[in-house]
């Protein structure tokens, strides 16, 4: 495929359809208001995530202009895309992008918060997005067995981990708790969320949690692409008040006010 004269490395695939050979990677960017949400972060997360599988450069800026014109195209005003890489041989790999079913949190779930359970469950590789549909089956059930909104996974120690698609953060004594970096899938939304947490001097510890913990917290939140920053009302059968949490009200007003500053740099 040529641009400008120059030939590039990686080819774009035209329908969410065209087969990709795995392993896949891939990234799920929000758009508000037509405008893409922290793209240049997922951008630059999938350019490291590719290094593991190809020595070839990943152009960020066609990429980029490809999102824009996929968002002016197909007119996608709210909606999340998803865009994945694979094809990787030797000189070149494949990628497509395209909108998706996007489903966001009700007003009555960020007021009162979500159910959550524990499950044990570990990722294979936490530093990479790769497409696993058993993993993602698995979950499925196990959320539906029951009624609840998310999975915390936890190691065979009963080490807390992170959500299966989200990132989790527990507040106690006005000071925020997440895992460690290297365990966890470190979510776009997180990072974020931590420069708003340094930003607003909020003490921030990251260490091992466990699940016998749990009963010692104020509250706990998830963090990610689809939820922005939304409270836990329940684990298992334990019950938080994180939804009337200051802490937690606080972080989210400013979380917004610095999302709206991200999508003003488009």
């Amino acid at each position: 495929m040529e641009r400008d004269d120059e030939v590039e490395s990686t080819n774009i695939l035209i329908n969410e359809e065209d087969i990709l050979n795995k392993p896949i990677v891939y990234e799920v960017i929000r758009i508000i208001n037509k405008k893409p949400l922290f793209l240049n972060e997922h951008l630059l997360r999938m350019k490291n995530s590719i290094k593991f599988f190809s020595k070839i450069e990943f152009n960020e800026e066609l990429c980029k202009e490809r999102i824009l014109k996929i968002i002016k195209d197909e007119k996608i005003i709210n909606q999340n895309i998803r865009m994945e890489t694979g094809n990787f041989i030797k000189g070149s790999f494949s990628y497509k992008i395209f909108k998706i079913e996007s489903n966001y949190p009700s007003n009555n779930e960020y007021s009162n918060g979500v159910n959550a359970i524990t499950v044990h469950i570990e990722r294979d590789n936490p530093e990479i997005k790769i497409r696993n549909d058993e993993y993602k089956n698995n979950i499925k059930k196990e959320l539906d067995k029951n009624n609840a909104y998310e999975a915390i996974l936890t190691d065979c120690d009963g080490k807390i981990l992170e959500g299966s698609r989200s990132n989790l953060f527990f507040v106690k004594d006005n000071k925020i708790i997440t895992s460690k970096s290297g365990d966890v899938l470190e979510g776009i939304t997180l990072s974020n969320v931590l420069k708003v947490i340094n930003k607003e001097k909020i003490e921030m510890i990251r260490r091992d949690i466990y699940k016998d913990e749990i009963k010692s917290f104020d509250g706990a939140f998830l963090t990610g692409t689809s939820i922005d920053i939304l409270p836990i009302g329940k684990i298992n059968d334990l019950k938080l008040k994180t939804a009337t949490n200051p802490l937690v009200l606080n972080l989210i007003n400013k979380f917004d006010i610095f999302k709206k500053k991200d999508m003003r740099r488009i």
